[in-house]
């Protein structure tokens, strides 16, 4: 069952925040997405973007996505972390 009010939010933010410091990645995505959307806890962008770092340093690809989408850090991760960018499509060739 999903926390309803923010009291139950932040309980739940506090668990996620010990399971993050224990390397689970989920929760360090967890923690991120809260951080950034003001979910149970004052929005805080800068812990938001260091949950999701610890994740996508873990491989989450959700995390490296955030972190490209919302803070423009692609640069940032491990290259097997960064999330993959489909090419530029080819120009017809011309006839």
């Amino acid at each position: 069952q999903r926390p309803r009010t923010r009291a139950d939010k932040a309980k739940a933010l506090h668990w996620y925040e010990t399971a993050a410091e224990q390397s689970h990645v989920d929760a360090q995505f967890f923690c991120g997405v809260m951080y950034d959307a003001g979910d149970g806890t004052a929005r805080d962008r800068d812990k938001a973007r260091t949950y999701f770092q610890m994740a996508a340093k873990q491989g989450d690809e959700e995390a490296a996505q955030m972190l490209a989408d919302l803070f423009g850090l692609q640069d940032d991760l491990p290259k097997d972390a960064a999330p993959q960018s489909k090419p530029e499509p080819k120009p017809a060739p011309k006839t």
